[in-house]
């Protein structure tokens, strides 16, 4: 991660804590931006180090531009819930849709990447225990290379798991809002935003 990418982070965590959830990631990264941006117009600052380094230093100074956060916060918010909203219409199409395939391309999704994972941990643990068991000598050599395989595989399954976890996240969605318990989002934040008082 860049430098000033990693300044801009620190800037907008200290200036905007109630939305350091969505700090991660791309889009992370392009709210932190934002933030530090509007902060430096605010503070005269020329760069997102020099202003961190200040505000961890002057706590007048982030009193008041914290306090001034609070409208882009919101805003911040109010696109986020929209943002989220619009995917969530998208899955609920998809939920309610007559065609089998488009209905059931997230359990079946589950299902495959749980079995592909058990087959590489399964698979990995038998070569382990077969080369320990038959040919001692080369279990050191077939372990690390094992260890390179899977360390290698991890931004993939890294990828697989958090689409997993995501479609599992909102499936748990949907099925509260069929029993009529409408799940909290980044609404609730906003009013607690709105309704703070310092």
């Amino acid at each position: 991660m860049p430098f000033p990418l990693i300044a801009a982070l620190g800037v907008a965590k200290l200036l905007a804590p109630r939305i350091g959830h969505l700090f991660g990631g791309k889009r992370g990264e392009e709210i932190a931006t934002q933030i530090t941006d509007t902060a430096l117009t605010l503070s005269g600052e020329k760069d997102a180090e020099q202003l961190h380094h200040r505000l961890l230093s002057d706590p007048t100074m982030l009193q008041e531009l914290t306090q001034s956060m609070r409208e882009l916060e919101v805003q911040i918010l109010m696109e986020e819930t929209a943002r989220l909203t619009t995917i969530n219409q998208t899955m609920q199409v998809e939920a309610k849709s007559d065609d089998a395939y488009v209905r059931r391309w997230r359990p079946t999704y589950g299902y495959l990447t749980a079995f592909a994972w058990f087959a590489m941990m399964v698979g990995s643990s038998a070569a382990i225990f077969w080369t320990a068991v038959k040919t001692p000598a080369q279990a050191p050599v077939i372990i690390a290379a094992l260890g390179t395989a899977l360390s290698q595989s991890s931004m993939l399954w890294g990828i697989a798991l958090a689409v997993l976890g995501v479609s599992v996240h909102c499936r748990s969605k949907d099925k509260q809002s069929r029993q009529g318990n409408a799940p909290q989002g980044l609404l609730n934040g906003l009013s607690n935003i709105l309704g703070k008082k310092d």
